[in-house]
């Protein structure tokens, strides 16, 4: 429809109104009585919804010999979508090995549960409120799953944590699809942005946040898998058996001199994630998201200077492993800084570039093959980082 202009009519002395385009309300179904929801949002626009926003979203699907990861999928995906209830219904009745797929997902997605069983039917509803649910919290805890997650897996890398430890994955991807969930309600139900009190830009950047933090957390997860699969190789296991200790947590890295080496790195990376994520839901984080982004800048300089220094003495596998791991997260935090810088963009909210970190003032390549990277601390005083040189033969 081509853009209108219309004047406002006052109508019983007290009330104004405006008419609507003929041909816009016929093809909606309107005509004089019908009803329509009315939103006013903070940035002047008034929207007009057809029928009741308050309505459910019901879906129903007919179930033959389907397997029961396609109704994990179904369901799955109607979570996303932000269905408010599916109904499986059987032609015959349903398997056990459906049911049990169907009640994974439920225990899987917050909110959701069985509120009718039959031997031919199952129907599912989620139960949430959107007035009752914090988008910006969710990130928040999913940032913290995330941080956790990679502190576990490196400690694992090194020696200090069990690998079967680390299993917050799940909680990872729960608490993104909530966000996920309430991100696509708000594209298609102008009342969610209501109950969330959020616009759709902000909902954007909170679901694409949550996607990067839900990748720290998978990463972390693959990193984890590995140094329990094949973190014990044959010279360590050999080592082991000849102490007569047990070799199930073996790290790569236990007894390396670089274990000090890249649980500091580690720690610079989910530094930049965690003050990235602040910057993001903070009222006002750009200086925050400046210090991510500076950050990030520095503990790249500083893993590229030890990733030649590995490669000039004799590099495994493991060692570039863990450095790519270190990449990866600081990447994604510096994605999330530069979402945060976007937003205060968009609100006018960016001022002048403020000073640089002074915790990042003194970090530079040691420029010696075989040394990390000095690194400073929050008081300004720099900290030279552990020697990764490998010891000169007897």
């Amino acid at each position: 429809m081509a853009r209108e202009t219309r004047k406002i009519q006052k109508v019983g002395g007290s009330t104004f109104s405006v008419s609507l385009p003929k041909d816009w309300a016929r093809a909606r179904g309107l005509d004089a009585g019908s009803l329509v929801t009315l939103f006013a949002h903070p940035d002047d626009v008034l929207v007009v919804q057809p029928g009741d926003d308050d309505r459910e979203t019901e879906r129903t699907v007919t179930v033959a010999h389907e397997s029961p990861q396609r109704l994990e999928r179904l369901l799955r995906s109607a979570y996303a979508a932000g269905v408010d209830a599916i109904r499986f219904e059987a032609t015959e009745s349903l398997t056990r090995e459906q049911r049990r797929a169907v009640g994974r997902v439920t225990d899987d997605l917050p909110g959701t549960t069985v509120v009718q069983e039959r031997e031919d039917l199952l129907a599912i509803r989620v139960l949430l409120d959107g007035s009752e649910v914090s988008i910006q919290q969710s990130v928040r805890q999913l940032a913290f799953v995330a941080s956790s997650t990679h502190r576990d897996a490196v400690g694992a890398l090194v020696g200090e944590a069990d690998p079967d430890a680390i299993d917050r994955g799940a909680e990872a991807d729960r608490l993104f699809a909530l966000v996920d969930r309430h991100f696509q309600r708000g594209c298609s139900e102008i009342g969610t942005l209501d109950a969330l009190d959020s616009s759709r830009p902000e909902l954007a950047v909170l679901r694409a946040t949550a996607r990067e933090l839900q990748a720290v957390a998978a990463d972390a997860r693959r990193l984890g898998n590995l140094v329990e699969t094949h973190g014990q190789g044959q010279d360590v296991d050999d080592a082991r058996h000849q102490s007569g200790t047990d070799a199930d947590h073996t790290a790569p890295l236990a007894d390396d001199d670089l274990a000090e080496a890249f649980e500091r790195l580690g720690e610079r990376a989910r530094t930049v994630l965690e003050r990235a994520t602040d910057a993001l839901v903070a009222e006002d984080g750009t200086d925050d998201a400046r210090s991510a982004l500076a950050r990030h800048a520095a503990l790249e300089d500083a893993l590229d200077e030890t990733e030649r220094a590995l490669f000039a003495a004799e590099p495994d596998v493991w060692q570039g492993r863990a450095l790519e791991h270190c990449r990866r997260t600081a990447d994604h935090g510096a994605t999330v800084a530069q979402l945060a810088l976007r937003g205060a963009l968009r609100r006018g909210d960016l001022d002048a570039a403020a000073p640089p970190d002074p915790a990042d003032g003194s970090v530079g390549a040691a420029g010696v093959p075989g040394v990390i990277d000095g690194e400073s601390t929050e008081d300004g005083v720099s900290v030279d980082g552990p020697d990764v040189a490998p010891d000169a033969d007897d």
